[in-house]
């Protein structure tokens, strides 16, 4: 072969080349077709056997329901803790409200046991005023006032917590009076109340102390 043979085909292989080169259509075809393989090398069952298929479908069946069982139990035991939060939570608010009327009730009791013991002096200094001499001097109307201003001090204090007088006119009431005696009375139908002896007080619906009364036989 000469030499302008030579260069001739040498001249055509580089033509090729590049032809191919920039045909990247036709280089992507002839890469897929290389890169094809058979479907039997990429599945893993490809080479197995019927028994052997049928023994692997089962295990994996196996496997599925093992993993299926695992999920049911793994939701129970979350419905289980959430029920068990909700009723810890529950449990939580009842004893918080339970302490809160707990310490409701001990403040008001403690309250209610001042009022009680406030309530002799406060009977003493209505009975000071209702037996006050009208001829007072200088000096005792003096002290006379700063009585009367302790007592409406006292009673100001009561109504701030709630405490009101109880009435006693008309008919009587055990939840409410206690009588001490039965009179004789043409003013006062039977059963009625006659005369007070001593105040009473409630706060709110609870009676601290009835007043007492005479009623009429």
């Amino acid at each position: 072969m000469d030499e302008s043979t030579q260069n001739l085909q040498d001249q055509e292989t580089m033509e090729a080349n590049n032809a191919e080169e920039q045909d990247p259509a036709r280089r992507a075809e002839e890469e897929a077709s290389d890169q094809t393989e058979d479907p039997r090398a990429v599945s893993p069952y490809a080479e197995l056997t019927p028994e052997e298929l049928r023994e692997a479908l089962a295990l994996a069946d196996e496997r599925r329901s093992c993993l299926e069982k695992q999920l049911e139990e793994a939701q129970s035991e979350a419905t289980a803790a959430e029920t068990e939060i909700l009723r810890m939570a529950a449990d939580f608010q009842n004893a918080r409200k339970r302490l809160d009327r707990i310490a409701h009730e001990q403040v008001s009791h403690a309250k209610e046991g001042l009022i009680t013991k406030l309530l002799a002096v406060l009977d003493d200094l209505d009975l000071a005023e209702a037996n006050a001499p009208t001829d007072l001097n200088s000096i005792h109307d003096t002290w006379f006032k700063g009585v009367t201003q302790i007592r409406e001090k006292i009673l100001a204090v009561f109504q701030d917590e709630g405490v009101q007088s109880i009435e006693t006119e008309g008919a009587f009431d055990p939840n409410h009076h206690e009588a001490v005696q039965m009179i004789p009375s043409e003013e006062h139908d039977s059963g009625h109340i006659v005369e007070t002896l001593r105040k009473g007080y409630r706060r709110g619906e609870k009676v601290i102390r009835p007043a007492m009364v005479r009623i009429a036989a």
